[in-house]
Order: structure tokens, then C-alpha cells, then sequence
């Protein structure tokens, strides 16, 4: 069964503001939730909204805080996300990043204590839509054994690279 964008989007943002999201965070959280499923990333978009809204009713995630600066030093800085929402945090750093580049001509922030970014590419596209380089990555849960071993001791961490074309971004969004 095909579900129209509007529609997904729609019903994500709704739940989303069921669980007591602002309407803006929910129309950014939704919207990366349904371009997900749309472009064909279906681990990180419409099944990923349960979890989402499992982790704020226990708590994982403060749907009120916001990033705070740890640490500026002219084109780098550090923020702590509080543990707010990952997709918020992940997009407010970006930008962060964006403006220092525009700025700087390099833009580099880290982020720490935060909840789930979902689709890293999703960064990675906004960095290249507005014609700048990017390279994004984040740690996750050990979910897998190192070569030769058979203990679970190796994040599948994502890396993505954004390249801003005339004839078309390219984005590279994959998991080592």
C-alpha cells in the first residue's frame, strides 16, 4: 500500500504532537521521519516514530531542552544536547557548523548527550543543498563483534559525506 507524503507526514506530526511535542518540533521531526521512508531509508523513518515517542513517555528524551554551547573557539565549537531530541539537536548543530563555515570557511561542532539523530544523510543534504562539503558521524550501542571475535563490542556507526554539484548533490550516508 502507497501512502502519500502529505498524509505520512501528517499522521507522524500528529502523533508527534500527541506526545507533546511543540507543532515545530513535530513538523521537523516528522518531516525527517517521512523523507526517510520516502527515500527509501525504512530503518530510520516511519517505524523509528514508536521508539521515538516509547523513549519521551519513559523519559530518554527531554522534548525541552535545547543545545547548549560547551566550548567556542572561532570556527570550531562544542554543545551539549541535553539529551534533548536527536533530530533537533542534529539539525541546530548543522546549522551551527553551516554558519561557521560561511563565516570561516570551515565550520566544525561536535555534539554530545544526545538522543538519536535518525537518518544521518539527512544532515549531510542540508549541508550540500546549501552548496557546502560536509562530513557527519556519530557514535552508537555496541551491536556487533570485531573481526574474529565473538563478543558484541563494535558500533555500526554512520558516516556521511555531503558534495554540493551543479548537476546534482551527491550524499554518501552509510554505516561502517
Amino acid at each position: 500500500m502507497r501512502i502519500s507524503f502529505e498524509k505520512m507526514n501528517a499522521e507522524i506530526k500528529r502523533v508527534m504532537i500527541k506526545a507533546c511535542l511543540t507543532e515545530e518540533q513535530a513538523q521537523i521531526c516528522a518531516k525527517v521521519h517521512t523523507e526517510s521512508s520516502r527515500d527509501g531509508v525504512y530503518s530510520h523513518g516511519l517505524n523509528r516514530v514508536s521508539r521515538f515517542i516509547d523513549y519521551v513517555n519513559k523519559g530518554w528524551v527531554d522534548i525541552k531542552a535545547i543545545p547548549t554551547l560547551v566550548k567556542s573557539f572561532g570556527c570550531m565549537e562544542n554543545y551539549d544536547g541535553n539529551m534533548g531530541i536527536g533530530i533537533l539537536n542534529a539539525k541546530f548543530v548543522m546549522n551551527r557548523a553551516m554558519e561557521l563555515a560561511k563565516e570561516n570557511n570551515i565550520g566544525i561542532v561536535a555534539l554530545r548527550n544526545t538522543t538519536h539523530w535518525m537518518r544521518g544523510g539527512t544532515y549531510a543534504w542540508d549541508a550540500a543543498n546549501e552548496g557546502l562539503l560536509s562530513i557527519c558521524w556519530t557514535n552508537t550501542e555496541s551491536c556487533m563483534p570485531a573481526w574474529g571475535s565473538k563478543v558484541t563490542c563494535v558500533g555500526n556507526n554512520p558516516f556521511c559525506i555531503g558534495i554540493p554539484r551543479k548537476d546534482g548533490n551527491i550524499v554518501l550516508d552509510m554505516a561502517m
